[in-house]
């Protein structure tokens, strides 16, 4: 029998869930705690801020892939009565998993510190972020290859079960670590291949503000993801334009001070557009057009305060 890795959706399921080690469970400043174990670091302050916030670089949690706090749950395969919780389903998400099990300690020995490292840092700031050239880049890609083909879609309003998934992950992470699979190594490659397409195909206009970058977008997808550009600068903010959908939604890489999606995107069509102040979208159900795209690219650019035209291809 296996441990029993449960996804846990939103914080009011989370308060009426019991877990012993709980997993990236964070919910805005809500963290779920584990009655042995709590592996969480995204929070700004307090038990759980990360090492990655400015002044705890040497006091703060590690990402739990990195965490060696985590206990080891049993030797071999975890015991049915242990419960891991988790709010989503990601690399460093899995890799906390993980360590719960003795099974798959050999991912985490030396050999793989970098690799796990790497994971960390893209967690914190974004897989736009990672040096293509990094002697580990490979290896992520090639388990973001597996995750976009094998990842299971959860209910945002249950509680589920994803152990059989976490097992999965567990092995194909070995594959790819440790017997460097080359069918899944080759699968990363074709992964990374096709987002430079989608970026490349996705691009429509960029303007330059002073130290912001704002690029606008089309696809038949999301692409609110897509900040690297072909030269490879990193966008500030990303405008979107999804011609499946027929939604606008803007993105910020990293917080801008003063300036909200939310509020962006309400001021140009009422309340009922929303979502956070990192990204935000056009109202549900509403048709939009590229002009519509094009109308929140100018309010943004003229925000920043620019003298270019914001309307220059390029």
């Amino acid at each position: 029998m296996t441990a029993r890795f449960f996804h846990v959706p939103t914080a009011e399921l989370a308060r009426s869930f019991d877990a012993e080690v709980t997993v990236e469970a964070e919910y805005g400043s809500y963290v779920m705690e584990g009655t042995l174990y709590t592996a969480a670091h995204h929070q700004k302050d307090g038990p759980y801020v990360g090492r990655h916030v400015p002044g705890h670089e040497t006091t703060g949690r590690p990402s739990p892939c990195n965490d060696t706090g985590i206990p080891v749950l049993t030797d071999k395969w975890p015991n049915a009565r242990d419960v891991v919780a988790v709010s989503h389903l990601d690399l460093d998400t899995v890799g906390g998993c993980l360590r719960t099990m003795g099974y798959f300690a050999p991912l985490f020995g030396a050999a793989h510190a970098e690799f796990w490292a790497l994971a960390e840092y893209v967690d914190v700031n974004g897989p736009h972020r990672m040096d293509p050239n990094h002697p580990e880049a490979h290896n992520l890609l090639a388990f973001w290859a597996w995750m976009e083909a094998c990842r299971p879609r959860m209910s945002r309003d249950e509680v589920e079960e994803v152990t059989d998934f976490v097992m999965e992950a567990g092995q194909a992470l070995l594959r790819i670590l440790v017997q460097r699979h080359a069918g899944l190594i080759a699968a990363g490659q074709r992964f990374a291949a096709r987002g430079r397409v989608l970026g490349s195909v996705s691009f429509v206009r960029h303007c330059r503000v002073g130290e912001y970058l704002v690029v606008a977008r089309e696809a038949a997808q999301f692409v609110n993801h897509c900040y690297r550009l072909d030269d490879g600068q990193v966008a500030d903010v990303v405008v979107a334009f999804n011609t499946a959908q027929h939604s606008v939604t803007v993105s910020f890489e990293s917080p801008i001070e003063g300036l909200s999606c939310r509020w962006l995107v309400q001021d140009l069509w009422g309340p009922e557009a929303g979502g956070h102040d990192g990204i935000a979208g056009s109202p549900r159900g509403q048709v939009m057009t590229a002009a519509d795209r094009d109308a929140l690219f100018h309010e943004i650019v003229e925000h920043f305060g620019s003298d270019l035209d914001p309307w220059a291809d390029g």
